[in-house]
C-alpha cells in the first residue's frame, strides 16, 4: 500500500512541476470589443415653436440632422422655414422664405466610454430663398410744421418683392 501511495505523490509533484512551466500573466487581455456608434440623429429646433407661440408676428419650424463621420467629427444640416411680420415707426413689412444650412461640426469635448456629448465648434453654409411683402408705409420728413403729430403718408397698398435668395457663413458654438 505505501508504494502506490509514495508512487501517487511522485506523480502529483511531477504534474505541479509541469503546471509552472508557463509564466504567469500579470496584465490579463479585455476580450470584450468596445465599439463607437456613426449613425444619423435627427431633432427638431424647439427654440422656434416656442418663439412662434409666444409672439404672434413670428412663425417658424427648423429639422436638424448630423452624421458622425469620426470620432470627433460630424456632418451638419439644417432646413427650415420662417416667417415674421415686423412694425416700426415709418414701415410695416413680412418676410417668410425657406433655407438649408450644411456644415461641419468638430467635438471638442473628450467623452468617457459609453458617453456622447458634445461641446463643439462648426460653420456652415447657407441658403435661403424668401419674399418679403412691404405692407405699409410713412415718409419721414423733418419738417412737420403742418403736420407735427404724425409722419406723411405713404402708401397702405402691399408691395410684393419674391423670388429673393441669399447666402451667407455661420460659425456655430454648442453643447
Amino acid at each position: 500500500m505505501s508504494r502506490y501511495f509514495i508512487s501517487l505523490i511522485v506523480l502529483l509533484t511531477t504534474v505541479t512541476v509541469l503546471g509552472q512551466n508557463k509564466p504567469i500573466d500579470l496584465n490579463p487581455k479585455d476580450t470584450v470589443e468596445h465599439k463607437q456608434y456613426y449613425g444619423l440623429r435627427l431633432g427638431i429646433d424647439l427654440s422656434r415653436i416656442i418663439t412662434g407661440s409666444l409672439d404672434d408676428n413670428y412663425t417658424g419650424f427648423e429639422i436638424v440632422a448630423d452624421y458622425r463621420l469620426t470620432q470627433n467629427l460630424y456632418l451638419a444640416a439644417e432646413l427650415g422655414n420662417e416667417e415674421k411680420t415686423r412694425q416700426e415707426d415709418l414701415y410695416n413689412f413680412t418676410t417668410s422664405g425657406n433655407y438649408i444650412k450644411i456644415g461641419v461640426n468638430k467635438n471638442n469635448y473628450a467623452n468617457w466610454y459609453g458617453e456622447r456629448n458634445l461641446i463643439y465648434i462648426g460653420g456652415r453654409l447657407a441658403f435661403s430663398t424668401f419674399d418679403n411683402t412691404l405692407n405699409n408705409y410713412q415718409y419721414f420728413d423733418t419738417n412737420r410744421y403742418w403736420n407735427p403729430d404724425d409722419f406723411a403718408n405713404g402708401s397702405d397698398t402691399p408691395e410684393n418683392f419674391s423670388g429673393l435668395s441669399a447666402t451667407w457663413l455661420e460659425g456655430v458654438f454648442g453643447t
